[in-house]
């Protein structure tokens, strides 16, 4: 069973509201069109994307998986399958009472409401993993929280392994990718240590299933440079001009 933790301020009238609108929402698309391809399935419905995060699961070990941006719970439970503890960080109530549901027989699992980056701070100040996989996915509101959420990793862990989805891939045009301003999230914004090394999807978009989002992947610290060029080796990656 998942464990709930509210960081933020509970207000039970409008949430029940919001939560039963997310709820009829969540019919309809399942009744009638998704909101994007692959919907529901975890990780977008993408089976490149998921391959690589089992490989770099098996390599690295991370003793936790943080994902920001839980949304329904989907990838959440793919993501507590690999048998590490995880921890999903969603800012709008409506969503974590729905991925509690989706949630609730999985193990290892605490829910966070709150903002990402309060989120981020919360575990590195409470239960403090030593070597975490970043998942993050907190970029539909907007306030793009990339920056800040990269700041709290790199403050608080030195071995880290990062997946953010959303990032447009450089030379392949068919992974599609979020824009805030009219600027695409892209390696270009992202500060990352001087040591970090970056890599994009191996697979080409046309053999991609699901929603075809483009996918960063960073990593510093010795354990997950380590697994991301294993992950190369093995054809998952490859890494960034």
């Amino acid at each position: 069973m998942s464990v709930a933790v509210r960081l933020d301020r509970r207000r039970p009238a409008r949430e029940l509201a919001a939560t039963a609108a997310a709820a009829l929402r969540l019919a309809d698309w399942r009744l009638s069109a998704p909101p994007w391809p692959g919907f529901p399935a975890p990780f977008a419905g993408q089976h490149g994307r998921a391959a690589a995060l089992a490989a770099l699961v098996a390599d690295f070990q991370p003793d936790a998986i943080v994902e920001t941006g839980t949304f329904l719970g989907l990838t959440t439970r793919a993501l507590a399958a690999w048998g590490r503890p995880v921890y999903s960080i969603e800012l709008k109530p409506a969503f974590f009472h729905l991925a509690r549901a989706h949630t609730r027989r999985a193990a290892g699992v605490t829910l966070l409401c709150a903002d990402s980056v309060a989120g981020l701070r919360w575990l590195r100040d409470h239960p403090r993993p030593r070597r975490p996989l970043a998942y993050l996915d907190a970029h539909w509101e907007a306030r793009l929280p990339l920056h800040e959420e990269l700041m709290t990793l790199q403050a608080g862990w030195d071995d880290v392994l990062v997946v953010i989805d959303d990032c447009r891939v450089p030379d392949d045009a068919g992974y599609g990718y979020d824009t805030y301003a009219g600027i695409a999230i892209d390696a270009s914004l992202l500060e990352l240590p001087p040591t970090a090394r970056v890599a994009y999807p191996a697979l080409p978009a046309p053999a991609e299933g699901g929603a075809r989002r483009g996918t960063l992947y960073a990593a510093w610290g010795p354990s997950a440079i380590r697994a991301l060029e294993t992950a190369r080796e093995q054809g998952h990656v490859r890494a960034a001009a």
